[in-house]
């Protein structure tokens, strides 16, 4: 079995389209999986695959509109 291609943070961040810091956070909070080398993480190709499939929700879901 072929070794799986492994990117940084911020290689992932620009393969989504998302900050460096939302994909440390999703790693942390399990959201996002990967192998934390010392002070670094690396994210598999197959688990970004897995993750831009997964139907997320724009903008932060605590934030209440007011209304007039």
């Amino acid at each position: 079995m072929p070794n799986p291609k492994l990117y940084s943070t911020t290689e992932t961040a620009e393969l989504l389209g998302i900050s460096d810091s939302l994909v440390r956070r999703y790693l942390r909070e399990g959201r996002l999986k990967g192998l934390e080398v010392g002070k670094f993480w690396v994210i598999s190709e197959t688990e970004i695959s897995r993750f831009e499939k997964i139907k997320r929700v724009r903008g932060n879901p605590n934030f209440k509109k007011d209304k007039d």
